[in-house]
């Protein structure tokens, strides 16, 4: 565990804190129902909801069968996995949201939630899918995913709602629940995976600019050596834009 987190513990409740910096006193506990706060929650999905108070964000996940439960009693939870990407991210000179905790709720020693809390960056960011979608953008997130690459890190869900732009200037990501993390770089396949979906996301936006699939292998050629284009490329970029989800 990095030096900077302590074990923290609550009746039920176990797991790390930040110890450094201005929230190393704050109590985690009174933080844990604000996903439940309407005016507050930003996700209510079937097993993952999520709320922003303006200073904080806490992600809950459930646990909903006793399988489920008992299957990632031996996992790394998805908080704790976030708090290592986040470490990975550090290590690329990649912005991401401040972890202050990873904490998990156990009934009789098996999972029932898991929290992730983060700062509440929402007031301090813009986040890609906001921006103009212009040939501006295309280095800068070509350049963004070069250095996660080379760092070992695959987000797995990189999309222009995922990617932000801070105020001071650098870029990061959020949603680090589906990082493959290695001390390598990334494979080859997984990088043109990860930019086929990328350009993906900017078809879905603007439909009229065929060429961003283009401009984007370009870029990343640019900074990697390794041109994405190819057939496969291409064909993973139609499938995800004409995808439709249940």
């Amino acid at each position: 565990m990095d030096a900077s987190y302590i074990s923290f513990s609550a009746p039920g409740l176990s797991g790390v804190i930040l110890k450094t910096g201005s929230d190393c006193m704050f109590d985690p506990v009174s933080l844990l129902s604000i996903p439940d706060d309407p005016a507050l929650c930003c996700k209510k999905g079937r097993t993952v909801q999520a709320g922003v108070d303006g200073r904080y964000f806490v992600k809950r996940i459930c646990h909903k069968s006793l399988w489920n439960s008992f299957r990632h009693l031996f996992m790394r939870s998805r908080p704790r996995h976030c708090l290592r990407a986040a470490g990975f991210l550090a290590e690329a000179s990649v912005d991401t949201p401040r972890v202050l905790a990873a904490l998990r709720k156990s009934r009789m020693g098996l999972p029932v939630y898991d929290y992730l809390i983060t700062e509440d960056i929402s007031a301090d960011v813009i986040f890609a899918d906001k921006m103009p979608l212009d040939d501006a953008l295309l280095p800068a997130l070509a350049d963004l995913l070069a250095r996660m690459h080379a760092h070992g890190i695959f987000h797995g869900d990189v999309n222009l709602r995922n990617l932000y732009f801070r105020h001071t200037g650098v870029w990061g990501v959020i949603d680090l629940d589906g990082c493959r993390l290695s001390r390598f770089p990334v494979s080859r396949s997984l990088r043109r995976k990860e930019l086929a979906r990328l350009a993906s996301s900017f078809m879905k936006l603007a439909p009229e600019k065929e060429d961003i699939p283009r401009k984007m292998a370009e870029a990343y050629a640019a900074r990697t050596g390794l041109d994405p284009d190819t057939p496969g490329y291409r064909k993973r970029i139609r499938y995800l834009v004409e995808r439709k989800r249940k």
